[in-house]
C-alpha cells in the first residue's frame, strides 16, 4: 500500500497511469536534506553493526567451541539472548538503559549500532 501511494502524484485519486510518478523519490534523494541524512545514517549504521557482529561472533564461537575460557557455554548462551527477547522488548530496554545514568546515548547512531549488532551477533553465533 505504501509503495504503491510512493509512486502516485496524488494518492487520492488511485492508480492510473497518468497519475505515476518518480517525483517523490528525486524529491527525497536529491532534494530534502533529511532524506539523504537518514539513507546515509541507515547505512553506515547498518555496515557497522555487520562488521561489529561477524568479528565479535567469530570471537564468541571461537571461545566457546574450543573451550579455551573455562564458561564458553555460558558465553555462547548470553550470545544468542538477543533471539529470545522481543525486538520491541529489547529497543525499549536499550534505551531506557543509555538514556540516564552513567553512558547517555540519547540521540547517538550508538543505541542502534549496538542493538542492530546484537541482534545480527545471536544470529552469527547460531550459524556457526
Amino acid at each position: 500500500m505504501l509503495l504503491n501511494a510512493s509512486f502516485l502524484r496524488q494518492s487520492f485519486r488511485g492508480f492510473s497511469f497518468a497519475n505515476l510518478t518518480l517525483r517523490n523519490y528525486a524529491f527525497v534523494l536529491f532534494s530534502y536534506e533529511a532524506g539523504m541524512l537518514s539513507i546515509r545514517n541507515s547505512l553506515v549504521t547498518s555496515g557497522l553493526a555487520a562488521s561489529l557482529a561477524v568479528v565479535l561472533s567469530a570471537i564468541a564461537a571461537y571461545l566457546a567451541e574450543r573451550k579455551i575460557v573455562r564458561l564458553g557455554g555460558l558465553l555462547a548462551f548470553l550470545a544468542m539472548l538477543p533471539l529470545v527477547i522481543p525486538g520491541m522488548v529489547f529497543a525499549v530496554g536499550l534505551f531506557a538503559a543509555y538514556s540516564t545514568g552513567p553512558i547517555i546515548l540519547y540521540g547517538t547512531l550508538w543505541i542502534p549500532l549496538h542493538g542492530v549488532s546484537d541482534q545480527a551477533l545471536a544470529i552469527c553465533v547460531y550459524e556457526l
